[in-house]
Order: structure tokens, then sequence, then C-alpha cells
């Protein structure tokens, strides 16, 4: 069977801004204002314009033979464009403060216009099959361009993959059915490929025109100019997101009983990043590049029962859900060689926070001189410490208080002493 499936959206926008002087008084029968600043005289239409066309063929094709092969396959094709504008002008001066219109206004006239396009292009395919819903295999895979890099980087292929073993179906499980009612056991690998950059133009550096000066040259006009965009690396391409997954589902009583279990591999490669750490005298923001990986390991436990009862002569129905799980993300790769702690490194965990660890409060001002004269506090403060004040330890055996050259290799007295990201997350839920 072949689909063919277009759509088109458009959207159209008008913004229209009045902007008035300020008109004030300061004594009875005398009237200032202001003309400067926030309250200028002007009139601006703002005008926003977005096209976006959709467009997906595909065809399926499904046999079963024997009554007990099931064969599905899909293949297709999917196209996806946009082009949006953005128009705006402003006048200064107008005629009348009851009148917003371009034609009544006299000053100088400012305008800003962008104009984007992009493109989406890619072919799919998916094939599955099935032995009696006990041997069950998936496999799919993409091929993707966009419009966003350049051409000889434009293009993923992402594949996937999934199988599963229905143990339940077999023979030998007869003996436990009533009570183990369904066991599957399932394996995937699946890859995704993102391509957002925030940019439409992400390897192309650009000329900003139409900028405008507060200052003439002639007298008369504005001195305009332009101004090149941030340096940009030309051979930016797709950031690919691979799963490796294993998990068992397991119901029991008749499904009232249901467990769920999964254990992920999940490994992000050509993360955007600061492609080198530049001086300050570069004067421009680093340009990113394809050059940061991270993998996250963790699991996730669901459990279920599901089941009702007899209640004033009514069935009651009622579920209780709990689940479990847990993750840590490790930076794999980061263009970070000196590892300094200002920025990722390899091997950082995802979230850490470094600190300083504290041995208590000092008590007395016997125990504050003490301190004061054995560790140099200098980095933290100028002040001596008094009673209140928390006791830092001195991890590195120095004499000194501080986070050494801020490199992974020398962070003075600082260690991990925390993470952002929250561990062994749960819920519990019931519903009736």
């Amino acid at each position: 069977m072949l689909t063919v499936d277009y759509s088109y959206k458009y959207r159209g926008r008008l913004n229209k801004v009045r902007n008035h002087n300020l008109h004030y008084s300061n004594k009875q029968g005398e009237e200032k204002t202001i003309v400067t600043g926030n309250f200028k005289d002007y009139y601006r239409e703002n005008h926003y314009e977005d096209n976006e066309h959709n467009l997906n063929v595909y065809g399926t094709y499904t046999h079963t033979w024997n009554k007990a092969h099931n064969f599905t396959a899909l293949a297709g094709y999917q196209y996806r464009g946009a082009r949006n504008t953005y128009l705006s002008l402003q006048q200064l001066a107008l005629l009348s403060e009851n009148l917003s219109s371009f034609a009544n206004a006299t000053g100088d006239i400012t305008r800003s216009q962008t104009i984007s396009e992009w493109r989406n292009s890619g072919f799919f395919g998916r094939v599955n099959y099935d032995y009696k819903s006990r041997y069950l295999l998936e496999v799919s895979a993409r091929y993707d361009g966009t419009s966003r890099f350049r051409s000889d980087h434009r293009w993923v292929f992402v594949p996937s993959a999934s199988a599963g073993w229905r143990i339940s179906e077999e023979n030998f499980w007869e003996p436990i059915r009533d009570v183990v009612d369904n066991t599957k056991i399932r394996l995937s690998y699946g890859k995704l490929g993102n391509q957002n950059t925030g940019d439409t133009y992400a390897y192309l550096e650009e000329i900003v025109t139409g900028q405008t000066l507060n200052y003439t040259l002639d007298g008369t006009s504005k001195l305009q100019y332009s101004k090149p965009s941030d340096p940009k690396t030309s051979y930016l391409t797709w950031e690919t997101i691979a799963t490796w997954n294993i998990g068992l589902d397991m119901s029991f009583l008749n499904n009232r009983l249901t467990f769920t279990g999964d254990y992920f591999i999940r490994n992000t490669e050509g993360m955007l990043a600061d492609s080198y750490e530049l001086p300050g005298v570069f004067g421009a923001k680093t340009p990113d590049e394809n050059c940061a990986d991270l993998r996250t390991n963790g699991w996730e436990l669901y459990l279920g029962w599901n089941d009702s009862f007899a209640l004033m002569g009514k069935r009651f129905n009622y579920t209780v859900s709990a689940t479990l799980g847990d993750n840590k993300t490790v930076f794999t790769k980061f263009n970070n060689p000196e590892k300094n702690l200002s920025n990722h490194y390899e091997g950082k965990v995802l979230g850490e926070i470094w600190g300083y660890r504290a041995d208590g409060l000092i008590q007395t001002q016997a125990e504050a001189d003490e301190y004061n004269n054995t560790y140099d506090l200098s980095f933290i403060s100028g002040k001596p410490w008094t009673p209140g004040d928390v006791k830092y330890r001195d991890l590195n055996g120095d004499k000194k208080i501080n986070n050494g050259l801020n490199t992974l290799d020398d962070m003075g007295d600082m260690t991990v002493i925390g993470n952002t990201t929250p561990r062994y997350q749960y819920t519990i839920n019931g519903s009736i």
C-alpha cells in the first residue's frame, strides 16, 4: 500500500508599535517634553511570515504464511522545508499624536530584515518479523540530510534494531503459566541524529549589515557600517545518540502483577562545544565544534499491581505502581587538555560540585588564633577567622587553603562534595 501525505502551514503576523514623547509639568502652567531615550516619537511595524512544507511518501507490505510467520516492511521518503521572514520598519517624528501611519511621519527611517530557509530530506525503512508472537525482530534505518551543514557533512545514517523472546510462549513454560503469565527478554540498539545547532546557517560566516552609529561624518546622516559574525566552524555535522538497552518484562497472577526492568547505555557523540580555549585578545567568541562526547549508564525498574473486588454489589478497580531508577553521565571526550575545572573535561561526572571540606565551626578565639597562625587563608578572605567561621581542611598539606592551579591535577584543597543530578529517582502512583 502506498501512502502520500502532504501538508502546508502558513502563519502571518503584524505587530504595530506607537511610541510617544513624554509630556510632564513641574509647576502649574508650564509643560515640558522628553523626546529622547524611551520617549522618542515613532511608529513601527513588524511583519512576520512563516511558510512550511511537509511531505511523506511511504509504502507498506504485509504478509503472513503458515499462520505462524508474520512479516511487515515499510519504506519511504520524507521532506520538510521552511522559509521565515521578518521585516521591521520604524520612522520618527509623527505630525500628529492621534495618527499612527508612515504617511504621518517625517523623521529618520530605521529598517531591518531577516530571511532564513532550511530543508530536511530523508529516506527511511523498517522491517518487522515475528514467529507466533514468540520470536520478535525489528530492523530500521534512516538516511537524513539537512541544509544546516555544508554539502560534504550534510547526511547521516542512523540504524536501529531490536529483538525479543517471549519465553512464556515456549512449551516448557506450561507448568508455571498459571503463576507467571508472560515473560519477555528484550535487546535493542538505536541511533538518532540531532541537527539542532541554534543557527540555520551554522557553517557560514555572515556579514551583518544595516548597523547605525549615533554620530555623523557629513553633518546630515548617521554613519552606517557592517560587521562580520563570530567565527564559525565550516565542518560542523550531526550529533548522534546511540543507545543500547536490555530489558525484562514479566506478568504474574493473570496479569495482576507486572514487572519491567531495563538497563541502558547511551553514548552521545559529536556534541557542540568550544573548539579551543582562546585568549581574550582573540576578540570574538570561540567557534563551536563537534568535539564533546557523553556516556550515560542507567537502570529503571517498574512494579505494578492491578486488581478489583466486589464492593456494594459493584466491581471496585484499583491500581498501585512504583518506579525506581538511577543513571550517571560522564564526559568521555572534551577539548580541555589541561583539565581546567572552569570548563568540562574528559572523565567529569555531569553535575559534579567542587568545594572545600569542613571540620565544623571555630568555637573560641584561642581556636581561631591557632587556625589563623597555622594556615594561609588569604585566597578565601583577607580577614582573619573568628569564632563561628568554618574550619576548612588542608587536604594537600601545604598549609594553604586554596584551589591550587584550578586543574584536575592540582585542585589544592578542593574536592568533589556532591552532584546536582538527583540519584535514585522514584515514583509511587495509585488510581481507582
